[in-house]
């Protein structure tokens, strides 16, 4: 009869929809799931970040160090060229000065022993 198979229909349609939402309930599961593993991950991407900010101040922190370590090294190797410069320089007069004077010594030796 009609009646038999409305109700047919009917218990049909309810199987239907009861299974729909299960369906629905499982993948709201999932998602959720999904959204918890998602906000781990971007707390983990974060620490990760963090981390790598950190080693990069570090890193720029003791390139800026040695960069003023090394800024002061060549002032330092600059000041004892100088000084070398200075000192070569004072020994070269001093060794032309002392030359002068043998030569002068030489020559009066030698007019005095001709005048002996």
């Amino acid at each position: 009869t009609r009646m038999e198979q409305m109700a047919k229909e009917l218990s049909t349609n309810d199987a239907q929809i009861n299974d729909f939402e299960s369906k629905m309930k499982s993948m709201i599961a999932q998602i959720t799931e999904s959204g918890k593993d998602i906000e781990a991950r971007d707390g983990e991407i974060a620490k990760l970040r963090n981390a790598l900010e950190e080693a990069e101040k570090r890193a720029q922190s003791t390139m800026s160090a040695e960069g003023k370590k090394t800024e002061q090294l060549v002032v330092e190797l600059e000041r004892a060229k100088k000084e070398l410069n200075e000192s070569l320089a004072y020994a070269d007069s001093e060794i032309k000065d002392r030359d002068e004077a043998i030569k002068t010594k030489d020559a009066v030796e030698v007019e005095l022993q001709t005048k002996l």
